[in-house]
Formats: C-alpha cells, structure tokens, sequence
C-alpha cells in the first residue's frame, strides 16, 4: 500500500508498505496531527518526528533497565552459586 503525505505543497509517496505498516504509520501521523487528505506544516511533521523519537527513546530506556535487572539476577545467581559449590571454589584457587 502507498501512503502519500503533503508537507507545504510537496507530496512524499512511500510506495508498497506492507499494510499492517501502513496502517501503523497512518495512525501514528495521524495521532501527531499530520492528515494524509490535506496539506500539512514542517512543524507539524517535525512534532510528527519527535513524537516518535521520544517514542524510541522511552524504548531504548525500557530495554537497558530490563537488561541491567538480567544481569543483576545473572550475578546473583552465579555468586550464590560460586559460594555453595566447594569444588567451583578449589578451582578458582588454583588458577589465581
């Protein structure tokens, strides 16, 4: 599916977009102000753009928290470990 956008007298045509991508798009523009039936303002595409920026920001923030409290856990886990296993330890000793 194509999605075409007019941003001050200019028209963008983003040709064969899967349609459940068109349909994201459309509605994320939409949701920013930009109206696929009309002509619309730099402005509003760059409010377009970051909405989505702050989007992927928020994103990215989610991941690295949930990566941090992984491998917290991993670490937590791996030093109880390390402390019940007597043999893990002898062996630790002898390569230091």
């Amino acid at each position: 599916m194509d999605l075409i956008i007019s941003i001050k007298g200019t028209r963008i045509k983003a040709k064969k977009l899967d349609n459940n991508f068109y349909e994201f798009i459309k509605n994320d523009l939409e949701q920013s102000g930009i109206d696929v039936n009309r002509d619309n303002s730099i402005e509003a595409l760059f409010t377009a753009y970051l909405r989505l920026a702050a989007k992927a920001y928020n994103y990215d923030q989610e991941i690295e928290s949930i990566i941090k409290e992984i491998e917290s856990w991993y670490f937590e886990k791996l030093q109880k470990i390390l402390q019940n296993t007597k043999y893990v330890k002898k062996i630790i000793f002898l390569h230091i």
